[in-house]
């Protein structure tokens, strides 16, 4: 038998660090010497500050892909004390983040003309900090191709024309036409092209970029056959003539 007796290094518990010392001390005949140990501890006030100690691992992004806050870690200071404390952040640290005032987590698609160089803020206990701003650059386009109905084959007609589209991508650019081969074959003015021969032609179609994506091309091959002739005849479609009438 013996006795446990625990000691505070002060009775009031303000800001700053304690020490609670426990000590055995056992019974005059016992079998067991007395031992002590003691606990630290630190009372903090009201966070001061706080600083980012370590940037999130990913701050260079394209358009259309979602800000990820992993591997931020940030340091807190508290009111009249000098222990400072680490915190990383996951969904549940109380840290949050903002961009140009908006709120942001990692579900937040990003995009060249709203968050390209622009610093995350963030915020824990009331206090805030900012990382380096980061890099969002514009995304490529994708789907944009020509539809089914823009003809890959018509026969030849003089003067005849045929319309094409394209269509698709993400961004809101113009679509433009040009004839980058066989130009000798059918010309272009807007999305309707003119024959004018037979051939092969390659028809361009280009989205231009926007703030958020860049410029797309879609090409579709044109072949215009050659048309059948009609009314192609004899004039008679059988004569009758003598031995020795001559020519004919």
């Amino acid at each position: 038998e013996g006795k446990a007796t625990y000691t505070v290094s002060t009775d009031a518990l303000g800001v700053g660090s304690h020490t609670i010392t426990a000590e055995y001390t056992p019974a005059g005949d016992a079998a067991y010497t007395g031992s002590s140990g003691s606990l630290t501890f630190t009372v903090v006030g009201d966070v001061a500050s706080i600083s980012v100690q370590t940037q999130p691992t990913t701050m260079t992004y394209t358009t259309g892909q979602a800000l990820d806050l992993t591997g931020l870690e940030i340091t807190v200071s508290y009111a009249s004390s000098t222990y400072t404390q680490d915190i990383t952040w996951s969904a549940d640290s109380g840290i949050t983040a903002k961009i140009d005032n908006v709120e942001v987590d990692n579900n937040t698609v990003l995009s060249a003309s709203q968050h390209n160089g622009k610093a995350v803020t963030i915020t824990y206990e009331g206090q805030s900090a900012q990382t380096r701003a980061l890099s969002v650059s514009k995304a490529n386009q994708t789907g944009f191709a020509f539809t089914e109905e823009s003809p890959k084959e018509v026969d030849y007609s003089p003067n005849g024309t045929f319309t094409v589209k394209a269509e698709g991508g993400e961004g809101t650019g113009a679509v433009t036409y040009t004839v980058t081969n066989g130009m000798d074959v059918i010309s272009i003015d807007g999305n309707t092209a003119t024959i004018l021969k037979a051939g092969t032609a390659t028809i361009t179609a280009t989205k231009a970029a926007d703030v958020d994506y860049n410029e797309a091309t879609a090409t579709l091959t044109v072949t215009v056959n050659p048309a059948s002739q009609t009314g192609f005849g004899f004039t008679e479609s059988s004569i009758t003539k003598t031995y020795g009438e001559g020519t004919f």
